[in-house]
This record gives C-alpha cells, sequence and structure tokens, in this order.
C-alpha cells in the first residue's frame, strides 16, 4: 500500500482534496463545443417516508428478535432487509407502514409463541432455587434460547444475576 500512496502523490493528475474543497470547486468543461460551468444543485432532500421513532422501534424489536433466534433466521433476513429498503425516498409512507408492520407480526408471533409461568413466588429461606417455566408454542417448532435477568435490592445472587438456558 505504500508503494501506491508513493505513486499516488507523484501522479501529475491526481491531487489530494476535502470534501469541502471538492464540492466547492467549479469545473469547465467542453460540451459540444461550448464551455460549460458545472455546478452541485442546491436544494432540500427528499423528506424520509418514515418516521424515525417508528423506525427506530422496528428496528430495536428486530435487533432483540435476531438475538434471540439468530442472524440466518428468515424473518430476521426478510426485516434487515426490509429496514434498508424503508430509507429508501422512492417508496411511499403507506409501503413503508407496511413493511414495518410486518417485520412487528413476524416478531409478535414469535414472542407470543413462547409463553413464561407466571406466578408470585415467595422466598422463606436464605437459600432458594426458584423454578421457571417457558411453555414453547412456536409452530413450526424451534429451539430458543432464554436469557433471564434477575435483580433486586434484597437478594444476593451468588453465581450471575443473568442465567442462560436452551
Amino acid at each position: 500500500m505504500q508503494t501506491i500512496f508513493t505513486a499516488l502523490r507523484t501522479m501529475p493528475l491526481v491531487q489530494s482534496a476535502t470534501l469541502d474543497d471538492l464540492f466547492a470547486t467549479v469545473t469547465n468543461e467542453q460540451a459540444l463545443g461550448t464551455t460549460v460551468q458545472r455546478r452541485l444543485a442546491t436544494g432540500a432532500p427528499a423528506p424520509a417516508p418514515v418516521d424515525s421513532a417508528q423506525y427506530l422501534t422496528t428496528a430495536g424489536e428486530l435487533a432483540a428478535f435476531r438475538d434471540v433466534v439468530g442472524a440466518k433466521d428468515p424473518v430476521v433476513v426478510k426485516g434487515e432487509a426490509a429496514l434498508l429498503t424503508t430509507l429508501s425516498t422512492s417508496m411511499t409512507p403507506a409501503r413503508v407502514r407496511a413493511e414495518l408492520n410486518q417485520i412487528d407480526v413476524a416478531v409478535r408471533a414469535f414472542t407470543a409463541g413462547v409463553v413464561a409461568d407466571e406466578k408470585r413466588i415467595t422466598l422463606t429461606s436464605r437459600r432458594a432455587q426458584v423454578p421457571l417455566t417457558f411453555e414453547n408454542n412456536l409452530k413450526p417448532a424451534r429451539n430458543v434460547t432464554v436469557r433471564v435477568h434477575l435483580e433486586s435490592a434484597k437478594m444476593l445472587f451468588p453465581k450471575a444475576p443473568t442465567y442462560r438456558s436452551r
């Protein structure tokens, strides 16, 4: 790479420039025998078809979903592609909402398929094992990783406050 950089520095047709210098430059060119000036056109960018809060919420849900099922899951792959296209100003807001809604529906269908047993537990001794039950109702059936984080100012967790099970 050093050889390439040295060669580029000595070439008369190559000049270093900052982006500000590059965009501020006006060039004179010949077009059909006439000298023309080219400048960057001024203008406001087109408005984004998606609200940033809506986009970030869906992106966060998809990231959490990816952490559970993995990056190669078809819903994750399709969702990430949809997120990229929703930023295109050529898409209508209605289509963007539909794309984001598809991601939301897929993630919620998954999270609704794994149910935790909800019950109140009263600890009556200094040491105890807390029974947690999860029911996997996913269709089609698939393995999931469950991560539980326990936190309390009144309790001490000797190993770690986060437990992971498959």
